[in-house]
């Protein structure tokens, strides 16, 4: 039989040994890889996003180059609207994209681009309204869409020229725009910043995932400390006896 000083020292000995589960749990639960759903749908709205955006850089940018640089070396030429006469075939603020043809291939209903005959330093694009044979030869008249009656000049009909072949609506808008100085500078600042951000992003998550999965810290065993204290108990019990 054991004395109540015995049992005492027992109890005493048993708290005194045994780790605190608690501690060991939080001590878990710091070293563990965060698993927040939040971070995870925030982390692929943002790769989601960077992929947009880099794709309607790289598109925006080929079409502006398609439409400005594009008719130095390609069979096409391309000017904004600037006027309503062509509506709503041609509305304000779209581009014209014209091909080369020769004076034969010219037939009514086409959209063709000329000179003014009273100002040859304005550029008109109209409809060919009608091709007639005069004393010089044959000459074609012009209409815009949106006016009610043939324009009074005579085009003569002979040698080539462009006639519209596509148009895209707005772009017209974004070519004015870029052509200011302030524009070009900031269309190469900004994909340049936006790249450089980018990059940065791309190499520093690596190392956060590394400190993300890192070892959680090793956590006392219970069944250790029961064999523990199991021993001292006997020691205790041994010399109460004696």
């Amino acid at each position: 039989m054991l004395s109540h000083k015995s049992l005492h020292a027992k109890h005493a000995l048993r708290a005194a040994r045994v780790p605190d589960l608690s501690a060991a749990h939080d001590l878990t639960q710091a070293g563990s890889p965060p698993s927040d759903a939040r971070s995870c749908w925030l982390h692929r709205g943002a790769r989601i996003a960077q992929t947009v955006l880099l794709v309607t850089l790289g598109t925006f940018t080929a079409l502006v180059l398609v439409l400005t640089a594009g008719p130095r070396v390609l069979p096409f030429q391309t000017l904004v609207v600037d006027s309503g006469s062509m509506r709503p075939t041609l509305p304000v603020g779209s581009v014209a994209i014209y091909r080369h043809e020769t004076a034969a291939q010219v037939k009514v209903g086409q959209i063709t681009l000329f000179s003014e005959p009273s100002n040859p330093r304005v550029d008109v694009t109209h409809r060919v309204y009608a091709i007639k044979e005069g004393p010089g030869g044959k000459y074609f008249e012009t209409k815009g869409d949106a006016n009610p009656a043939p324009d009074s000049w005579r085009i003569p009909l002979k040698g080539s020229g462009w006639y519209v072949v596509a148009d895209i609506p707005v772009v017209g808008y974004l070519l004015h725009y870029i052509e200011e100085p302030r524009t070009k500078d900031l269309l190469v600042v900004v994909p340049a910043v936006l790249l450089a951000a980018f990059a940065v992003s791309d190499m520093r998550r690596p190392r956060r995932v590394k400190q993300a999965t890192g070892r959680a810290p090793r956590v006392p065993s219970l069944a250790g400390a029961d064999r523990h204290v199991s021993h001292s108990a006997k020691r205790v019990s041994a010399r109460t006896r004696a």
